[in-house]
């Protein structure tokens, strides 16, 4: 159903993070290191999402035609997902 299918590595540590932010709505203006995540909200989802995400990650990668890697767009440095789209569109439609 989908003409790019990609995949964005990342560290438990920096999807805990973000998905933190998402629940408390966190400002992005406030810096990671400025934000304690609680111990509850740690273990939650350290051993139930991480690890769920743990069961399916290979097969999510073996569909992928491409993989970033964290470093590919880490502080929204998005010029290389963007070229990639960009070429595999342009692929698409010609």
């Amino acid at each position: 159903m989908f003409d790019i299918r990609i995949f964005f590595e990342s560290t438990l540590s920096e999807c805990r993070m973000k998905r933190y932010r998402r629940h408390s709505r966190i400002s992005d203006k406030v810096s990671d290191e400025q934000i304690r995540v609680p111990n509850k909200f740690q273990q939650w989802f350290d051993h139930l999402v991480w690890n769920e995400y743990l069961k399916r990650r290979n097969l999510q990668i073996s569909r992928a035609e491409k993989i970033f890697q964290f470093d590919d767009y880490k502080n929204r440095q998005y010029m290389q997902i963007d070229d990639y789209i960009d070429k595999r569109l342009q692929e698409l439609t010609d």
